[in-house]
């Protein structure tokens, strides 16, 4: 037996043996090394996914001081908010959220920035006539980088599940279109995109003009005189055609940005 060792141990067997095991254990370590890399990897992704994502809507302004009114969905847990439109030339303000109702989906914005003095003049009107089935309607949005018209009519009085403090309107409605305008053919508004169903194929939701205006209402009784939403009182597009009034209202349509 001493024998048999000796010759292994003179012809290096045991050596080879050794760095056997020690290119194993390398290898392993090397795996485990490559396992403890991605994990770690995917973990500062995921951070970073998560501290730098962002989501996009429509929002329309309803008073020259910065009052915007956009769906809640959008800056839902979001710190950051900022409008931004691009017409004319390229504007970008900071706002804060003043009011949100979950359950309507309905958030009103206030441009704080530095560099906002005051808004254009609101060339059209929150409309407090009632609306009528198979009425044409159009929206403006954001589902793109550029602003995109949508048409349609009103297909019900009320929204889902019977609410009545929404319509139903058969413009398609794709992501970054809520928060958008819903308006006539005299360009007044008649209520917010807020919402479109998974249920019903081709069905869009939108916010009343009348639960606007109590909303609005609401809303000023808790503010100071001087930053008061101060709703626009006459209607500058009712003799203006469609193309004309698309002009007009592109300047205070606004895409959020809420991050």
């Amino acid at each position: 037996m001493f024998a048999v060792v000796g010759t292994l141990y003179f012809s290096g067997w045991f050596s080879y043996r050794s760095h056997i095991q020690s290119y194993t254990r390398l290898g392993n370590n090397i795996s485990t090394l490559k396992n403890n890399q991605k994990s770690l990897w995917s973990a500062l992704f995921s951070n970073y996914k998560s501290e730098h994502s962002y989501t996009t809507g429509t929002g329309f302004a309803i008073s020259t001081n910065g009052y915007i009114i956009t769906s809640y969905h959008i800056i839902k847990d979001f710190d950051s908010i900022f409008v931004v439109n691009n017409f004319d030339s390229l504007i970008r303000y900071r706002a804060d959220l003043v009011y949100n109702n979950q359950n309507s989906d309905l958030a009103i914005l206030k441009i704080n920035d530095s560099l906002f003095n005051s808004l254009e003049k609101i060339p059209f009107k929150l409309s407090n006539e009632n609306i009528n089935l198979g009425e044409y309607v159009y929206t403006l949005g954001y589902s793109k980088q550029n602003i995109v018209f949508g048409e349609g009519s009103v297909s019900s009085y009320t929204g889902f599940n019977e609410d009545s403090l929404t319509i139903q309107v058969s413009i398609p409605s794709n992501p970054g279109n809520s928060g958008g305008p819903i308006l006539n053919s005299k360009g007044e508004i008649v209520g917010m995109l807020c919402a479109k169903s998974n249920e019903i194929d081709g069905a869009t939701y939108a916010i009343k003009s009348e639960y606007l205006y109590n909303v609005i209402d609401s809303l000023n009784s808790k503010l100071e005189i001087n930053n008061k939403v101060v709703l626009p009182k006459y209607n500058n597009l009712s003799h203006s055609d469609r193309p004309q009034q698309i002009k007009k209202i592109q300047n205070v349509i606004f895409k959020v940005e809420a991050y």
